[in-house]
This record gives C-alpha cells, sequence and structure tokens, in this order.
C-alpha cells in the first residue's frame, strides 16, 4: 500500500453545507482514494467537520439483551425462515452480538446454533464491510486529525460507548495516539 502523507493543504476555514455533505456520503464509499481525500477535506475546516460529525457520529449503543437471548433462542427454531431472520439480525448488529455469540459457543449449544454463531463470528473477524461503519471509523480518523479540544472531548463521548462496539474501540485508540504518554508514565 502507498500512502500519501505529505503536508496537508493549509486549512480552508469554510466548508459549504453540500461540500460537507458530499464529503461525508463519500466517507462511506468502497473508493479509498476519494474517501481518504473527503476527510482531508473535512479535516481542512475543522469548524464545519466537527459540526457536521456532532450531528451524525454518535456513542454506540450496547445491544438489548432480552432481545440477544430471543435472537439466539430462534437460531434452533425448527423453521428455517426464522432462523435466517434470526441470523441476519445477529449479523447487522455486528460486534454487538460477539459476547452473546461467544458466550452462547461457550455452552454447548446445538449444531446449527454452533455453525450459525461460528460463522457470524468470522464475519466479525474479516474486513469492515458495512457502509455506516466504514464511514463512523474514518470520521473517528477525520476527528484525530483534527485534534482541537472539541474533537478530542467528542472522540472521549465516543470512546464511552459499548466496550465492545468498534466505534468504541477505535476511538479509544485515537484518544492514546493523540494522548501519549511522557517519558515519566514509563
Amino acid at each position: 500500500l502507498v500512502w500519501d502523507v505529505g503536508p496537508r493543504d493549509p486549512a480552508v476555514g469554510k466548508l459549504g453545507a453540500e461540500d460537507a455533505a458530499k464529503a461525508w456520503t463519500d466517507l462511506a464509499g468502497t473508493d479509498a482514494p476519494r474517501a481518504f481525500r473527503a476527510r482531508g477535506t473535512l479535516a481542512s475546516a475543522p469548524e464545519e467537520a466537527l459540526a457536521l460529525l456532532k450531528k451524525h457520529l454518535h456513542p454506540a449503543q450496547p445491544a438489548d439483551p432480552q432481545r440477544l437471548r430471543q435472537l439466539l433462542a430462534d437460531l434452533e427454531s425448527d423453521a428455517f425462515a426464522v432462523r435466517e431472520k434470526a441470523q441476519a439480525a445477529l449479523e447487522e448488529l455486528g460486534e454487538l452480538a460477539d459476547p452473546t455469540l461467544r458466550q452462547a459457543l461457550a455452552g454447548k449449544p446445538t449444531l446449527e446454533v454452533r455453525r450459525r454463531a461460528q460463522a457470524l463470528l468470522d464475519r466479525l473477524r474479516g474486513p469492515v464491510t458495512r457502509p455506516e461503519l466504514v464511514r463512523s471509523l474514518r470520521a473517528v480518523a477525520v476527528l484525530e486529525d483534527i485534534a482541537t479540544p472539541a474533537a478530542r472531548r467528542h472522540l472521549e463521548e465516543l470512546a464511552k460507548g459499548a466496550p465492545e462496539a468498534r466505534l468504541t474501540r477505535e476511538a479509544r485508540a485515537s484518544l492514546r495516539r493523540l494522548n501519549p504518554r511522557t517519558p515519566s508514565d514509563r
């Protein structure tokens, strides 16, 4: 991979609503160079970008434990359609379902549940492909690029989300990079 890490253009200061909306859309796209340019565009207009990200980027909420239990129970249903629907719902929850799926596997589930839970966990270990999650992770990078006190506060807010969520983990990692330990902390 080749990354353009050359000096950035100086902050443009203002970003129109149309340009901000386009950059927000581009962050979710599969065209990585376009998404990288969108990241730079947003970072070069910190005030507008921060307003946009505060509007669209919120801490991850934990999944409802009762719903998770029901979805796991539905994986054992006699009806194929019910099992498929439960698997699709668990896949949509993504990493929020991870602890529950692992707990289910540890409890000697039926072969059907084991097979489906393992397949879901395997997908979670793969690359991020859901556009909304890709956009959120790229938006965290924008906040890290901006690195103003307001951007750090928003990262801190995101870091308080559901601990198993990728967004939460990425926000925490950004904060660690922005706040490196001093030599006396070692």
